[in-house]
């Protein structure tokens, strides 16, 4: 469980998130976007559970964070 994104370069940007996908213990939502460099993902341990998200961006998505709780 947990959920990944796709990282480019765009323009004078370092990085943007450029496609994002779910994975849950029953399915996959996802990927939306199109993404094609560096991928990395963001596990979710122990049985926790994803409660929220929050994000950075300007022109384009910059940066996601996501909140746990812990069981």
């Amino acid at each position: 469980m947990g959920s990944s994104c796709v990282i480019i370069h765009v323009r004078d940007y370092t990085h943007v998130i450029t496609s994002l996908k779910f994975v849950t213990n029953h399915h996959t939502i996802g990927p939306f976007g199109d993404g094609t460099d560096t991928p990395f993902g963001f596990p979710v341990l122990n049985n926790g559970s994803i409660i929220g998200f929050f994000a950075r961006a300007s022109h384009c998505l910059e940066a996601i964070g996501v909140y746990v709780h812990p069981l």
